[in-house]
């Protein structure tokens, strides 16, 4: 096998035929199932920008991250997207038991590709990839992302992510190698969002740390080890070690977790302009999220969906998307005590925190 891209930090040759072997795969499921309709296989994330990472287990290697791949449809009519999306996504799960780690498949339609919302996800694909198979031009008509430009709901938006594993490994024991990943996960995220609030940030995990290690944003002196953690978690995702001791993984997951609320306040303090006394105040300030009007109807429809007629209450909750009922939610929910009445509305209930918390995970995965 030919392999034109180096796919890993590590650049082992056993490492790199293995990931290359299972992207052959991959495409050949996707352009099997799809036919003519398949246009492109691209390959985002960290491997995509030739950064990902590899660890040995016994006499072999493999993959550490997942696999961020996105299939390029040719000719799908509208209708059609959603499910398209669903047997995509379906198809990654499968894919997912075969080898051995997370296969996340989102299927594009190439008409919608000049259209892309500017957010991270599609900022770092269209900033560093990898076509696996088909059009190498695949991306080519997306329209200009400037990552300095972010909007800051997207560093939230990451934040909020992370913080939910955070909250997963609190609820239940996920184990000591899978908790410390997660903060590792944390710690990149942390480090993002202060670059995307200091107008600073960039595509890729090498790129941000230089940019941090060229100077903080001024408001977080209640993170002072930011870049070291941000710079290890780097070197982890890369070259991954066992987790330590239990108590030291205790502590760094308290660490963390408070990095993540000192960033979340202050990079939402920047966006709406609004200084929040504690996190009760801020998962229950109206407008923070708000969308158009012409949204509302499609939007009390998905929160009846998601939570009956529990979905419409509170009402400001309703005049939004409802992912943002986790994100108001996660901050508060992270200290372990139980959660207000009003707290744990937002959520569909719960009035001890193990209940409110699951339930707000459930709401993450769903949204």
């Amino acid at each position: 096998m030919v392999i034109r891209h180096r796919f890993t930090t590590l650049g082992n040759a056993e490492l790199e035929a293995r990931i290359a072997g299972d992207l052959e795969r991959i495409a050949d499921v996707a352009a099997d199932r799809l036919g003519e309709r398949f246009h492109a296989l691209v390959l985002g994330g960290g491997y995509g920008r030739g950064e990902g990472g590899g660890r040995r287990r016994g006499d072999a290697w493999e993959p550490y991250n997942d696999y961020d791949l996105f299939v390029l449809l040719e000719g799908l009519p509208a209708w059609r997207r959603s499910s398209v999306r669903s047997e995509m996504a379906a198809v990654g799960r499968t894919l997912e038991g075969d080898l051995g780690l997370e296969v996340e498949l989102s299927a594009v339609r190439t008409e919608d590709v000049s259209t892309l919302p500017f957010t991270m996800m599609w900022c770092e694909l269209v900033g560093g990839h990898h076509v696996v198979r088909g059009s190498s031009e695949a991306l080519r008509a997306a329209p200009e992302m400037s990552p300095e430009r972010l909007p800051l709901f997207e560093g939230i938006h990451y934040l909020s992510n992370r913080a939910a594993l955070i909250l997963w490994s609190l609820v239940d024991d996920l184990g000591a190698d899978r908790t410390w990943k997660f903060i590792h996960k944390a710690w990149l995220a942390v480090g993002a969002a202060a670059l995307i609030g200091d107008g600073r940030f960039r595509v890729g995990y090498d790129q941000r740390l230089r940019v941090l290690e060229d100077g903080l944003p001024a408001g977080l002196e209640g993170i002072p080890m930011l870049l070291e953690r941000y710079r290890e978690a780097a070197h982890a995702r890369q070259q991954p070690a066992p987790a330590p001791a239990t108590e030291v993984v205790e502590e760094r997951r308290q660490e963390v977790t408070q990095a993540l609320l000192v960033c979340w306040r202050w990079l939402e303090e920047l966006r709406v302009g609004i200084h929040f006394s504690d996190f009760e105040h801020y998962a229950l300030f109206p407008h923070l999220f708000e969308e158009p009007w012409s949204k509302r109807p499609m939007n009390v429809l998905r929160h009846a969906r998601l939570l009956g007629s529990d979905g419409l209450r509170p009402w400001f909750a309703v005049a939004e998307h409802p992912r943002t009922r986790p994100i108001r939610s996660i901050p508060g929910l992270l200290d372990r005590r139980p959660p207000s009445p009003e707290l744990a509305r937002l959520v569909g209930g719960g009035s001890d925190w193990p209940t409110a918390a699951r339930r707000c995970l459930e709401l993450w995965r769903r949204c």
